[in-house]
């Protein structure tokens, strides 16, 4: 099974992240290494510092830190979202 086009990458998330979501998601995480609530909660609160409001839509926002909003075709595989 194939993810949408659309659809975000692990890869495309701040490394404080998409680490929290490999532990969560793989046998790390099942090796009792899965993050606690308080290790979601300090990388969340950490994340929401690094939001900006999009151009086009201000009720978009997203992380200046994540790959998106660095390049890697951020605009073109983003752009219908910053019309809704």
């Amino acid at each position: 099974m194939e993810p949408p086009p659309s659809a975000p990458r692990l890869a495309d998330f701040p490394p404080l992240i998409s680490d929290l979501f490999i532990r969560a998601f793989t046998r790390a995480g099942a090796n009792d290494n899965r993050a606690s609530a308080n290790e979601w909660i300090a990388s969340l609160v950490r994340l929401s510092k690094n939001l900006k409001q999009c151009e086009a839509n201000r009720s978009h926002q997203f992380s200046i830190t994540s790959r998106l909003a660095l390049g890697a075709g951020w605009r073109e595989r983003w752009a219908f979202r910053c019309s809704e």
